[in-house]
C-alpha cells in the first residue's frame, strides 16, 4: 500500500514538475513582453512598488488558506465522511469571500498612510502617482483570496493536474490580456485580475458540476479552528511585514530605475524558487504524523540537490540570461547590466527561500505558530543590520540590497532548523549537513571549471552549448550520488 502511495506521488511530483516547466516558460515570456514594452522607467518603479505594497498587505495575507487550510483539510479528508469533508470545504469557500471584502475595504482606507509609511523616500508628485495606481490594483486584490481558498481546496484533494492546469491557464491568459491593454502600466494589474476572475469561475462551475454542494453547521468546530489559526498566522504578520516595509523604504531612496531593476530580477527568483516547489504538494504527505521527520530529512536534501546546480550555472552566466530573456524594446544596455548584477546575487536566495518554505509550513502543521514571531523579530533585526552594512556604510546600492536579503535568507534557514529541534522535530543536522557538503563541493568544482572555461561571443550559442554540458556534469553527478537521490524519493513519498 505504501509502495502504490509512493507511485502515486512520484508521479504527481513529475507531472506537477513538468507542467511547472511549460509554465515558467510563459511566465518568462510575460516579463518579457512587459520589459521590452516599459523597461527600467519610473512607471515601472511604481508598479514594482505597488505590487510589493499588495505583496505585504494583501498577497501574502490572502495566501493564508493555502498555509492553513490545506493542512486542516487534509486532516480532515482523513476523518470525516465525505459529504462533511464537502460541507467543510465550502464553509471555507464562503469564508474567503467575507475575509477577502473585509482586507480589501480596509486597505483601501489605510493606503494614503501606508505609503506615507512606505515610501519615505519618495517625494509628493511620486506619492500621489502611486496612490493611482494603487487603486488599478483594488480589483486584483479583492479576487486574489477568494482564488487561493478555491486553489487551497483543489491541491488538498490531490487535483494536482486541475491546479496546475488552471497555473498555466492563468500565465497564458494573463499575457494575452497584457498584450491587448499593454499601452499603460496601469493596465497591468487589471489584466491579472480579468484573468483570475475567469478561472475562478471556471473552479466554482467544476465544483458545482462534480460536487454535492452543501452546508452543515455540524462542521463549524472545524472552521473555528482554522480561523483561529489563520489568525495566528497573522497576528505574526505586523512583524513579518516590517522586514518588506524597511527593505522597500530603503528602495525608495536608491538611484530611478533601481526598483524596477530589482523588481525584474527578483521575479526570475519567485519564478525559479515556485518552479522548483512543485506547487508545494510535499505539504501533503508532511501533513501526515507518519514518519515526518525523516521526510522532512530528505526534502531539505532533496531541495539542495536541486537548487545548488541552478544557483551556481544561473551566477556564472547572469548576464546571457538577463540579456536572452530582457534584452529587447526599452530593456537598454544599462538596464541588462544592473538587472544581471543584482540577479546574480538573489540567485542564491533560490536555495534557501526554496529550503525555508517547507520548513515555515511544517511550524503550522504541527500548531506552533506562534514560534514564528520569534523568526521575524530575528529577521527584522537582521535586515537592518545588513542593509546598514551593504546599502549605506558600503554604498553598494542595489547589490547591496542584494546582499542583505542573499545573507538575512541564509540566516532564517539556520534558525528555522534550530527551532523545529527545538518544538519536537529531530531533525539529523549532522545528516543534513554532511550530505549539503558532498552536493556543494561538487558543483562549487563544477563552477570554478567553468568560469575557466572560454566564452562564446553569441549569447544564445554559448548559453546553449553551456548549459548543455553543465546538465550533463549535474547528470553524472546525480549518478555518482544515486543512493542519495534514492533516499530522497523513497524517502518522501513512501514513509
Amino acid at each position: 500500500m505504501n509502495e502504490k502511495k509512493g507511485t502515486s506521488f512520484i508521479q504527481s511530483v513529475l507531472s506537477v514538475g513538468s507542467i511547472n516547466v511549460v509554465i515558467m516558460f510563459f511566465a518568462f515570456a510575460r516579463q518579457a513582453f512587459v520589459a521590452a514594452n516599459f523597461g527600467t522607467t519610473t512607471e515601472m518603479d511604481l508598479y514594482f512598488f505597488s505590487y510589493a505594497i499588495g505583496m505585504i498587505f494583501i498577497f501574502t495575507p490572502g495566501a493564508i488558506f493555502e498555509h492553513v487550510a490545506i493542512p486542516h483539510l487534509v486532516r480532515a479528508r482523513e476523518r470525516l465522511k465525505n459529504s462533511n469533508y464537502y460541507c467543510f470545504s465550502n464553509m471555507i469557500f464562503i469564508y474567503s469571500i467575507l475575509f477577502s471584502i473585509i482586507l480589501t475595504t480596509i486597505f483601501v482606507f489605510a493606503m494614503p498612510f501606508i505609503v506615507d509609511i512606505m515610501a519615505m523616500g519618495f517625494n509628493e508628485d511620486e506619492k500621489s502617482k502611486l496612490l493611482e495606481l494603487l487603486n488599478c490594483f483594488i480589483p486584483w486584490f479583492l479576487i486574489f483570496p477568494i482564488y487561493n481558498a478555491m486553489n487551497s481546496i483543489y491541491k488538498s484533494e490531490g487535483n494536482y493536474s486541475i491546479v496546475t492546469f488552471i497555473e498555466l491557464a492563468l500565465t497564458i491568459l494573463s499575457i494575452l490580456f497584457i498584450y491587448l491593454l499593454s499601452d499603460e502600466v496601469s493596465n497591468i494589474p487589471y489584466a491579472y485580475f480579468l484573468s483570475l476572475i475567469i478561472l475562478l469561475l471556471v473552479l466554482i462551475i467544476h465544483r458545482v458540476s462534480y460536487y454535492k454542494i452543501s452546508i452543515s453547521f455540524n462542521e463549524l468546530y472545524l472552521l473555528r479552528r482554522m480561523i483561529k489559526n489563520s489568525f495566528q498566522l497573522l497576528l505574526n504578520q505586523p512583524i513579518k511585514s516590517a522586514t518588506s516595509i524597511l527593505e522597500r523604504n530603503i528602495q525608495t531612496y536608491l538611484p530611478p530605475g533601481s526598483i524596477s531593476t530589482f523588481g525584474y530580477a527578483n521575479q526570475l527568483v519567485v519564478a525559479l524558487s515556485g518552479l522548483l516547489s512543485f506547487k508545494q504538494i510535499f505539504m501533503i504527505p508532511l501533513s501526515s504524523d507518519r514518519g515526518r521527520v525523516l521526510k522532512t530529512e530528505r526534502l531539505i536534501v532533496g531541495i539542495l540537490f536541486l537548487t545548488l546546480p541552478l544557483a551556481f550555472f544561473l551566477n556564472l552566466f547572469s548576464s546571457d540570461v538577463i540579456s536572452i530573456l530582457y534584452g529587447r524594446g526599452q530593456f537598454d544596455v544599462e538596464s541588462i547590466k544592473r538587472t544581471s548584477s543584482a540577479f546574480s546575487i538573489l540567485i542564491f536566495t533560490v536555495i534557501f527561500g526554496t529550503l525555508n518554505a517547507p520548513l515555515i509550513r511544517l511550524f503550522q502543521v504541527i500548531d506552533k505558530i506562534n514560534v514564528m514571531l520569534f523568526l521575524h523579530i530575528l529577521n527584522l533585526f537582521g535586515m537592518l543590520l545588513f542593509c546598514v552594512l551593504f546599502v549605506w556604510y558600503l554604498e553598494l546600492g542595489v547589490e547591496g540590497l542584494a546582499y542583505s536579503i542573499l545573507a538575512n535568507s541564509f540566516i532564517s534557514t539556520v534558525l528555522l532548523l534550530i527551532l523545529l529541534n527545538v518544538n519536537g522535530i529531530k531533525l539529523s543536522i549532522s545528516n543534513i549537513f554532511k550530505r549539503s557538503c558532498i552536493y556543494a563541493s561538487m558543483f562549487i568544482s563544477l563552477y570554478f571549471l567553468f568560469k575557466m572555461m572560454p566564452s562564446h561571443s553569441n549569447v544564445y550559442i554559448n548559453i546553449a552549448v553551456n548549459s548543455s554540458v553543465w546538465a550533463a556534469c549535474t547528470v553524472c553527478i546525480a549518478l555518482i550520488c544515486r543512493s542519495h537521490v534514492l533516499f530522497i524519493v523513497r524517502g518522501v513519498s513512501n514513509e
